[in-house]
């Protein structure tokens, strides 16, 4: 129930310019965040996948399932690895890759991630007029002056209280004209 009334609060601060713009500068930055985090864990499962065919053998205790490969470069993409987790036949060939993986993942997780959230609100910045003027037209349509309720839609502050006292005989008159 409180989260149908938070919505209905959300809807409609949606249509103030001062906290709208945020609200929709929040959820676009939450859009590009969740396809981030799929790109990002693409690039971690398809890594996991090479890690373990080519040091399965030569080091089990970091690459010996595709799961521990997971977790080994989940860990090192937030600079948390081993520098000796290679043994010595292949430790050249494995520091080289495992310093691109680290470098690349780096890149995602720092550089891509500040781009991607710059870049939003610039363009929420730059539409910041035309996005409220939108926004007004598409909470108008949703939230049109229904004949039976209409006065509880935009109710402002001081009569959201009398709103709330004529809930009731409203509901109460309703089933008594239209028994249903």
């Amino acid at each position: 129930m409180a989260l149908l009334v938070y919505s209905k609060i959300g809807a409609y601060v949606m249509t103030t310019k001062s906290f709208g713009v945020y609200i929709r500068m929040i959820t676009h930055m939450a859009q590009q965040i969740v396809i981030f985090l799929i790109i990002w864990g693409a690039w971690v499962i398809c890594t996991s996948e090479i890690f373990t065919l080519l040091f399965m053998k030569k080091s089990p205790q970091f690459f010996g399932s595709i799961y521990q490969s997971l977790l080994t470069l989940f860990k090192a993409s937030f600079n948390n690895f081993n520098p000796r987790m290679f043994p010595d036949d292949i430790r050249l060939l494995g520091s080289v890759l495992f310093s691109g993986y680290v470098f690349v993942a780096s890149i995602f997780l720092m550089n891509m991630i500040i781009a991607v959230l710059s870049n939003v609100y610039a363009d929420m910045v730059s539409k910041l007029d035309a996005d409220y003027n939108a926004s007004l037209v598409i909470s108008n349509y949703k939230m049109k002056w229904d004949k039976k309720y209409g006065l509880l839609v935009f109710a402002s502050p001081p009569f959201n209280f009398i709103s709330l006292c004529l809930t009731p005989p409203l509901l109460i008159a309703s089933k008594l004209v239209n028994p249903e």
